[in-house]
């Protein structure tokens, strides 16, 4: 199988996203706008890649909308490779069996695979629970037999993982935010 990859398709919707608040264009061109972006930014960064998609999911608004955008994106046969859900549940939130009945009733909703992970005790820190996310995510790849890992991640992640690493002493290569593709 091919080395895992983690592609966060947002920079490559952000315009529309932008275009839909200054009331240009209506929800459901922006929909179908952010679909396509997607899929393009899908074939120009995961070509060559082994296996299908496993996207991120936490039952937030980023992780649901992106959910939402693929499963269009596959009906419409422009995802090869098949799709998955991951859910990785932390253990920490007291609301998680509600999230995770929620997560389960969308994989049931769009008719995709939902496989799910629970994290021992790697501590509190962003740090520790992002890396054992990660790590779990693989997990859920490698099970699910998917080349690529797709995120959601919103402006305030961006801002945030910039945050943590000016904290840490980043120099300016850390100040770049997430990027849009890295391998795992």
């Amino acid at each position: 199988m091919a080395k895992k990859l983690l592609l966060s398709p947002r920079s490559c919707c952000e315009g529309a996203g932008t275009i839909y608040r200054k009331g240009v264009i209506t929800q459901t061109e922006l929909l179908e706008q952010v679909t396509q972006d997607v899929a393009r930014c899908l074939r120009q960064h995961s070509s060559g890649q082994a296996g299908g998609y496993v996207a991120a999911i936490s039952g937030g608004v980023d992780s649901t909308a992106l959910a939402l955008v693929l499963a269009r994106i596959l009906r419409s046969g422009q995802l090869a490779g098949g799709l998955s859900l991951g859910w990785v549940d932390h253990g920490l939130r007291p609301d998680r069996s509600r999230e995770r009945k929620a997560v389960h009733a969308l994989a049931h909703q769009l008719g995709l695979p939902l496989f799910e992970r629970r994290l021992g005790d790697v501590g509190q820190s962003e740090q520790a629970l992002r890396d054992a996310r990660y790590t779990q995510l693989i997990e859920i790849a490698r099970t699910a037999g998917a080349g690529t890992i797709l995120t959601a991640h919103h402006a305030d992640d961006v801002l945030e993982t910039m945050v943590f690493r000016l904290m840490r002493g980043t120099g300016p290569r850390g100040l770049t935010g997430i990027p849009e593709k890295r391998p795992l």
